[in-house]
């Protein structure tokens, strides 16, 4: 679970493959269905672009959700069993993340292309 700079409530719904939304102010739940056969958010992060990080535990990708479009990109992660917890994000962008069962410590960051 994260909460942005507006004070809204973002979580995964591991069972049910989608992420979910509470807006304190008026009290209202919004859920998104995630992409993939077996969705299963768990760890969840937000980065300097308002964007929505999240990890899939069964399908080893990692996921950037977008709030403004609702679209979703996901992105191949580099060890099987992603089993991240959380995402926290630093002053230069990177998006920093710890995988317990691949014994690792990293970072991502996405750069425009254009």
């Amino acid at each position: 679970m994260q909460i942005d700079t507006d004070g809204i409530v973002w979580f995964g719904e591991f069972n049910a493959g989608k992420i979910g939304r509470f807006d304190p102010k008026t009290q209202v739940f919004t859920e998104y269905s995630l992409p993939g056969p077996e969705p299963t958010p768990y760890g969840f992060g937000i980065d300097a672009d308002h964007q929505i990080w999240y990890s899939s535990y069964n399908m080893d990708v990692l996921g950037r959700f977008d709030p403004k479009t609702g679209k979703t990109v996901e992105y191949p992660f580099p060890h099987s069993e992603n089993t991240i917890r959380e995402f926290i994000p630093d002053a230069q962008g990177r998006m920093w993340y710890g995988s317990p069962s691949n014994d690792k410590v990293g970072y991502f960051t996405l750069t425009n292309v254009e």
